[in-house]
């Protein structure tokens, strides 16, 4: 019985690792559809809360509803979501905190990208140094034991491919979010 269910934990971890490379090696876009982020948001962390249900994590959140649809695919932004809500939650250390924040605004870097709608993650007790940050995005670079080092790329990719941004900073003091910039573009209709 011990065996089977080895067994089976591996094969969904391959599972997983094939999903990504499939994902990764995506180069044919989908056709675009109206999107609700906040609701990729949503539901996506509902699964992610039931996946760690028995952490001792406290969960803010800061969605804003009825934000302008975005053009794109919900299955990829829902993807990169995933990608950064699982690496919070495998971060944030018990007793720690992770919030998440959906809202219109314009670039987190302040420069000229407009406004979109951006999703912040962020959790307590985690710190990435300044290397980490920088690479956190190569593909195959880890920090997790036994980390494929594949979400965040696929993450970034994703994001980019929807002409987005996704950044991270982090420090000891207040730990480390993520952040990612959907544009609005011609695609943001009014809910």
């Amino acid at each position: 019985h011990r065996y089977v269910e080895k067994i089976d934990a591996e094969l969904e971890r391959i599972r997983h690792l094939a999903d990504e490379i499939r994902t990764l090696a995506q180069v044919e876009p989908s056709e675009p559809v109206p999107c609700r982020v906040e609701s990729l948001v949503a539901d996506t962390l509902w699964m992610v809360e039931s996946r760690f249900k028995g952490k001792q994590v406290r969960i803010v959140k800061r969605i804003e509803a009825m934000l302008p649809r975005l053009s794109g695919d919900p299955d990829r932004l829902s993807r990169a979501i995933l990608n950064v809500l699982v690496n919070a939650f495998e971060a944030t250390p018990e007793g720690g905190q992770i919030t998440v924040t959906v809202a219109e605004d314009q670039h987190p870097s302040g420069g000229g990208s407009g406004r979109g709608i951006v999703v912040r993650v962020a959790n307590t007790g985690s710190y990435l140094s300044p290397e980490e940050q920088e690479r956190v995005f190569d593909l195959f670079y880890t920090t997790k034991k036994g980390g494929s080092g594949l979400g965040l790329p696929v993450a970034h990719r994703a994001v980019e491919d929807h002409g987005g941004t996704i950044t991270v900073r982090s420090s000891v003091a207040e730990g480390t979010e993520f952040s990612i910039f959907l544009p609005k573009g011609d695609g943001g209709t009014p809910a």
